[in-house]
């Protein structure tokens, strides 16, 4: 019997692993699963393509390590406070609080892991982005505010 890695990977609809293989030079299994890696390189070109076009909003992905070179590329950190994140998920997701803490241990886990090993940096960081804020602070809807206030005094 033959053992299966425990290695993540992505299905891809149609014809399109293919494609994307053939565009990226791609490393795919047997089954047309592409692979983490070769997703990170097709993920990190659509953000590039993308910010290149037009202005975007990237959440996550290691967006502001892809665009570290973009001369208008803003990176912002939101954060906050754990019981305010629990209640919030708690509330979404309709769990209980043992639940969303779960839930968000790992998450948190498999973000660092992803972000640290793409990126060489560490998840969270403050040196990696222009803004850290905790949105516990002012709430999401003032920190969103916070946020566009100091986009566009950067940009001017």
């Amino acid at each position: 019997m033959k053992r299966r890695t425990k290695k993540k990977h992505f299905w891809l609809l149609g014809g399109l692993h293919e494609l994307f293989a053939n565009i990226f030079g791609l490393e795919q299994s047997n089954n047309n699963i592409i692979l983490n890696d070769s997703l990170f390189k097709i993920q990190s070109y659509i953000i590039k393509q993308l910010a290149e076009k037009e202005s975007s909003i990237f959440i996550g992905r290691c967006a502001n390590y892809v665009l570290r070179n973009h001369p208008k590329c803003i990176n912002v950190f939101v954060y906050a406070d754990i019981k305010d994140r629990i209640k919030r998920i708690s509330l979404h997701k309709n769990i209980t609080d043992n639940k969303a803490l779960e839930e968000i241990d790992r998450a948190e886990r498999e973000r660092s892991k992803y972000y640290n090993y793409y990126t060489g940096k560490v998840w969270g960081a403050v040196d990696s982005y222009h803004l850290c804020i905790n949105s516990s602070a002012l709430g999401i809807d003032k920190t969103a505010a916070l946020i566009r206030f100091f986009i566009g005094k950067k940009l001017k």
